[in-house]
């Protein structure tokens, strides 16, 4: 994948304002993690909002690459409405590891839970445990396992005119039915104050 010159570079962010192969132009940091950081992005010729997910860089990591690659090819197999779509997978110049998703507009349920002034109406709390179940349904019909489902990994956007739908995220430590784990025997996977 090429890294040309687009709007002028950010001084805190090298990628802002680049153009990734030629048809993703970065246009800010959305968020970064232990894996790697997300981008807001335009597709240049489509002039499609996007994310884009770049894994750090460690040429030591093979185990991360392994999660990383899982996490695109999870989220991408499972074809929801209810699960983030992922579109695009490929390599920077660096070697660095990136895929392309659909750009959400919403907020995290951990953010939902904290800023409403009243009480969440029932109703809205049980369609939004629906979609999160559905969600799952078909991740688990597809043979995969989430392993991480937490409030930070439950996205709220409006769809189809209906407020809160639902999207779930980060599938980096999902088990895949029919491959071979990328886990040590007796190893914790997820966040503890989540896991049953």
């Amino acid at each position: 994948m090429a890294v040309t010159s687009g709007r002028a570079a950010s001084a805190s962010d090298p990628l802002i304002g680049q153009i990734l192969d030629g048809r993703y132009e970065i246009v800010a940091l959305l968020g970064k993690g232990s894996m790697g950081r997300v981008y807001h992005a335009q597709h240049t010729v489509l002039r499609k909002t996007l994310a884009i997910k770049i894994l750090h860089n460690d040429p030591h990591s093979a185990h991360q690459l392994t999660r990383f690659r899982q996490e695109a090819q999870a989220a991408s197999a499972i074809g929801h409405d209810n699960i983030v779509d992922v579109i695009d997978f490929g390599m920077l110049p660096n070697n660095s590891t990136y895929f392309v998703m659909e750009y959400l507009d919403g907020v995290s349920l951990a953010t939902f839970l904290k800023i409403p002034p009243q009480p969440i109406a029932m109703h809205d709390l049980v369609r939004i445990a629906l979609q999160i179940c559905d969600g799952l349904k078909a991740a688990h019909h597809a043979g995969i396992v989430h392993r991480d489902l937490k409030p930070e990994n439950v996205y709220l956007i409006s769809r189809h005119g209906m407020a809160h739908f639902v999207k779930l995220l980060d599938f980096g430590i999902a088990k895949v039915k029919g491959t071979r784990t990328i886990t040590q025997d007796g190893q914790i996977m997820g966040t503890p104050a989540y896991m049953s």
